[in-house]
């Protein structure tokens, strides 16, 4: 599901996403949460950044819910694991983008997808206050 909007809306944009799984009688507590992003944090104005809401294929029936497969590109990556407040992935961000990129000699894929963020906890829980993922962003071969 589409979201817009700035970094820090995105727990609202899950607790939406959850609602509507919900609703569809398709939310399960053992769902992998992941986004989806179309756009760089570190380029792209807060107000238009993209992303979507999406969960790791459970076998379950989505027809009839608007909602559509993504198949994850072959390819390499670099993972980075953000533990703490979402309000401070941002930095992780600029890490890996400017400090890491740097220090390896590596370059991210260019025309690609802004890369991925798989959720160890539901980012759709307002009392969590934390959180644990890994940010997952594609590289050149």
């Amino acid at each position: 599901m589409r979201f817009h909007g700035p970094m820090p809306q995105f727990q609202e944009h899950w607790q939406q996403f959850k609602a509507y799984l919900q609703d569809k009688g398709l939310f399960r507590e053992d769902l992998q949460p992941v986004s989806i992003f179309f756009d760089s944090p570190m380029i792209t104005p807060p107000g238009l950044y993209r992303h979507d809401c999406a969960v790791i294929g459970t076998g379950q029936d989505w027809s009839g819910t608007g909602l559509y497969p993504h198949v994850f590109p072959e390819g390499r990556y670099v993972n980075i694991r953000h533990t703490g407040s979402y309000d401070l992935v941002l930095a992780a961000y600029a890490w890996i983008s400017i400090d890491w990129i740097n220090q390896t000699g590596e370059a991210f894929a260019p025309d690609s997808n802004g890369g991925y963020e798989f959720y160890r906890t539901a980012p759709w829980d307002p009392a969590a206050g934390s959180q644990d993922l890994d940010i997952v962003l594609p590289l050149e071969f």
